[in-house]
């Protein structure tokens, strides 16, 4: 992500200094400290590759929190101004891909109803599969084609069926999750969210995959990974107000976790990282139920 802090400076007046002159370091941009008393000097800096704010003298300043200062605006608009000095986008849906490698979603050959194998595999680890069924509309794949023996989980963005990712249901395969091709989809799936469009209100729970989502229900959203895109962050920004991130234990996880919870923060999303024993998605319904209440309410 990248904050264009000079076009910022530039439209609201603020003197500012880069690499060379005495006062300021390679990679920096400096400006008068708004929240310093006294001689103001260029103490506020700007890391240009990390993109966050500190002043040399009182220490770290959110983005938004500048911005607020800076242009005079309620914490609202001043997160409405962040978002638009992001390089070259004036809408955060500008960085959803919209053109398409297919006028419509194509699914793979043998797409059906689900049957019998896969709902055996969604009860035995949990689900209540009518519920999964009606909730996220999943699908199915028999024995041919190069997705064979899959749950096929439909992707939505504002409405629209956009792309798919499979759930292998035998536990035999490869490739446990394999995602719609390029040349099927009509948004590719890393441009966005799985269940966005059924998450309601400006709290939402972020986890890594569908079954994740499927486990802790509508509110939840999965980037599918733990490797977030920029559109991807963009998008949480633009629907939600508080974000909680919730992804598997393990140390890699975790710190991928941090680093999309700083990039929520840099755009003024309130942003908790809750760190649960296991996956999400094998957590047992009492426990996804309580989470769900304590976090998002629903």
């Amino acid at each position: 992500m990248a904050f264009d802090v000079e076009e910022f400076f530039r439209d609201y007046g603020v003197r500012n200094i880069s690499e060379g002159h005495k006062h300021t370091r390679p990679g920096w941009i400096n400006s008068p400290c708004p929240f310093c008393t006294g001689n103001q000097g260029y103490h506020l800096g700007f890391n240009l590759s990390a993109d966050f704010f500190r002043c040399w003298r009182c220490g770290f300043h959110s983005n938004v929190e500048v911005i607020r200062e800076i242009a005079g605006v309620p914490w609202g608009k001043a997160k409405d101004l962040l978002r638009e000095y992001y390089t070259g986008q004036r809408s955060v849906r500008d960085y959803v891909r919209r053109e398409a490698g297919a006028d419509r979603l194509r699914f793979p050959p043998g797409t059906g109803e689900i049957g019998p194998p896969a709902i055996q595999y969604l009860t035995r680890r949990g689900f209540a599969w009518e519920e999964i069924r009606d909730t996220w509309g999943v699908k199915a794949t028999g024995p041919i084609g190069p997705y064979r023996f899959r749950i096929i989980a439909p992707i939505r963005y504002h409405g629209r069926l956009v792309s798919y990712q499979g759930r292998d249901w035998t536990e035999k395969q490869t490739e446990k999750y394999k995602a719609c091709a390029i040349e099927d989809e009509v948004i590719h799936h890393k441009e966005i969210l799985y269940g966005i469009d059924e998450a309601e209100g400006r709290k939402v729970i972020l986890v890594e995959g569908i079954t994740d989502v499927w486990r802790l229900g509508p509110g939840t959203v999965a980037g599918f990974g733990i490797e977030m895109k920029q559109s991807q962050v963009l998008l949480l920004a633009e629907k939600f107000s508080e974000v909680y991130v919730m992804f598997d234990d393990d140390p890699q996880a975790i710190k991928k976790a941090e680093e999309i919870a700083y990039n929520l923060a840099m755009v003024g999303v309130e942003t908790e990282i809750c760190v649960i024993d296991g996956d999400p998605g094998a957590l047992p319904e009492e426990k996804a139920i309580k989470y769900r209440r304590e976090l998002i309410g629903r």
